[in-house]
């Protein structure tokens, strides 16, 4: 009786630690997988970091050419103005000294000249 007392005793004892051991694993086994999960989160993380840091990149690229764009077409358009305020400054001169509109103005400043050069 106390021999099988002792067999129980050294059963129970064996699958005691034959427990432990499976929860010592198992909690391991956990463990490792909450850590892949962790550095797998980490890996993400840094991922999304770099997608966005190169997307902020991409955009500032792109405004810098939307805003050199813009510019370059407000300077087209305003040297098209001053080229026209140019043409039309031109042609305004030349009109004032056309000589076919000159000369009724001028015939009747002499005209004027010699009616009240005549009438002194």
């Amino acid at each position: 009786e106390v021999r099988t007392c002792l067999d129980d005793a050294a059963e129970v004892s064996k699958r005691t630690r034959s427990l432990r051991k499976a929860q010592v694993e198992a909690l391991q086994h956990a463990e490792g997988a909450m850590g892949e999960r962790v550095r797998e989160a980490r890996e993400a993380l840094a991922r999304a970091s770099r997608e966005r840091a190169l997307a902020e990149r991409e955009s500032e690229l792109h405004l810098r050419d939307v805003e050199a764009t813009a510019k370059l077409e407000l300077k087209r358009e305003r040297d098209s103005i001053l080229r026209h305020v140019a043409a039309e400054e031109e042609a305004s001169y030349h009109r004032a000294l056309d000589p076919e509109r000159l000369r009724p103005e001028l015939q009747t400043r002499v005209t004027k000249l010699l009616v009240g050069g005549a009438a002194k």
